[in-house]
């Protein structure tokens, strides 16, 4: 028989497999249709159990809201926890490998259209949510120049000398040491 543990995970993954945020939501239905009618009545009431416990652990809140019926909310603490989210250092090395992947040299440039559509997407919530600080700190350190696309071109990145000599040159500890300092 499968634990609690086991049942909070799969209700967690519901939220994870939709990118939830804080105050996202899941219909109970979900579960009633995909779940609870493949479980005998001990395996349902040990399903149940386990989601009370993400309730009751401030996880989840459970809402019964009128014509989506019974739903469970991602809280801000449940956000906090339901990824495992890289370090900064690792996102920084992911955007570098971008440059590395196309064999790019000093001086040309990615669309941050394909940033945004391609790579961020990629990222779990958590770390979308800090892509930008991450980017400005490889900015600020010299890795990469940010154009906003005001110049006349579109909205860029375009890879520096350092940046150049990091993604070629160098490892991964260049960008841990930049990222805890």
């Amino acid at each position: 028989m499968k634990t609690k543990e086991y049942y909070k995970e799969m209700i967690l993954d519901q939220f994870r497999k939709i990118n939830a945020k804080a105050g996202h939501l899941v219909k109970w239905m979900v579960f009633d249709d995909n779940v609870m009618r493949a479980l005998n009545p001990e395996e349902q009431k040990t399903f149940v159990e386990a989601a009370n416990e993400l309730i009751t652990d401030g996880i989840l809140t459970y809402e019964e809201s009128g014509p989506m019926g019974k739903i469970l909310r991602l809280t801000e603490k449940g956000y906090a926890g339901l990824y495992q989210a890289r370090p900064d250092y690792e996102i920084a090395e992911l955007i570098m490998s971008l440059f590395r992947q196309g064999n790019y040299r000093s001086g040309q440039v990615i669309m941050m259209r394909q940033i945004t559509q391609g790579f961020l997407p990629s990222l779990n919530p958590v770390e979308q949510d800090r892509f930008e600080d991450v980017a400005n700190r490889l900015i600020d350190e010299g890795f990469i120049i940010y154009d906003d696309g005001k110049s006349g071109r579109f909205a860029c990145v375009e890879l520096t000398d350092k940046g150049y000599d990091y993604i070629y040159k160098q490892d991964i500890s260049v960008l841990r040491d930049v990222f805890q300092h």
